[in-house]
């Protein structure tokens, strides 16, 4: 049964039904304030707004007078602190989903580079690949879950081609001897080390600001990466206790257990419980904190 719009979409998950109004745009008493280091600064203070069906609607100011900030509570892209506003009949805050059915939105300025595709613009610029995804007919938190699926896709299968190329690539007489002992087991691995890489790459992406990549390499990846026993095995650390026990805050050390478990087993690895649990546990925990970095950081 569809309900009303008052009630959102239906329980089926169909479009929620088109209400009979002749306001395009309406908005009573909306607000919008954000916190500042000294405070809360207030971008928009009580508007109300009453467009009608096929009326052309300006908003004329000089800068920082809310212009920006009230298409965008408009747009479901900013969430109002006080108020409401309704779109073709939908709440943008109950109802965004629908709001952004029935919604486009064309951006002030041109920031396409032409040497580019229209997907590597997409990719490559962050700032505007967020918020026309976010234009989506979806819950944000979905496209949050679309990007880690598509960048876990892209790690697996670059991670899968690196097995066939040691078997081209390696000093003369000292050809490896690839053999997977336990394939259920390093499927598993496989998976949820790309997604989990792809729910840290983007926890990271939301936290850190994209103009300081060289800091998140230095200061975070590299020494994940150094630290996560990928070169030598988690026992080998014995020998410096307080290290052993420090790199197992660092995920990418159940991934490369995970790993030497299914491809070199005689080689000394954790028990499989010992590296599965967190391995799964801390990928639900970290796509869970990804998931809600991205959705305060598209509606803020």
């Amino acid at each position: 049964m569809t309900s009303s719009p008052a009630t959102g979409p239906s329980a089926t998950g169909a479009p929620a039904a088109e209400p009979r109004v002749e306001t395009a745009i309406s908005a009573v008493d909306l607000h919008k304030t954000y916190k500042g280091p000294r405070g809360d600064v207030p971008a928009v203070r009580g508007i109300d707004l009453d467009v009608r069906q096929g009326e052309f609607f300006g908003l004329l100011g000089p800068n920082g007078a809310g212009k920006s900030t009230t298409i965008g509570m408009l747009t479901t892209l900013v969430v109002p602190t006080a108020g409401s506003a309704h779109v073709c009949g939908f709440d943008v805050t109950e109802q965004s989903v629908e709001v952004k059915r029935r919604i486009g939105m064309v951006s002030q300025g041109n920031t396409l580079d032409n040497d580019l595709t229209a997907f590597e613009n997409l990719e490559l610029t962050w700032q505007r690949s967020i918020t026309d995804r976010a234009l989506a007919p979806l819950p944000v938190p979905l496209l949050a879950v679309q990007k880690i699926t598509a960048a876990a896709l892209q790690g697996l299968l670059g991670g899968l081609l690196v097995f066939p190329a040691v078997l081209f690539i390696h000093a003369e007489g000292q050809a490896p001897d690839v053999h997977i002992a336990n394939w259920p087991l390093f499927l598993l691995v496989m998976i949820t080390g790309a997604w989990l890489s792809a729910a840290g790459g983007l926890l990271l992406g939301t936290l850190i600001n994209p103009q300081k990549a060289q800091v998140l390499f230095a200061v975070i990846l590299m020494p994940i990466t150094m630290l996560g026993c990928v070169y030598y095995p988690w026992s080998a650390l014995d020998d410096v206790r307080w290290l052993q026990i420090a790199s197992l805050f660092n995920p990418l050390v159940y991934l490369s257990e995970g790993l030497r478990s299914a491809l070199t087993p005689e080689v000394g690895h954790m028990p499989v419980w010992a590296f599965l649990i967190p391995l799964l546990g801390g990928t639900a925990a970290i796509t869970w904190f990804a998931t809600r970095t991205f959705t305060k950081r598209v509606l803020t």
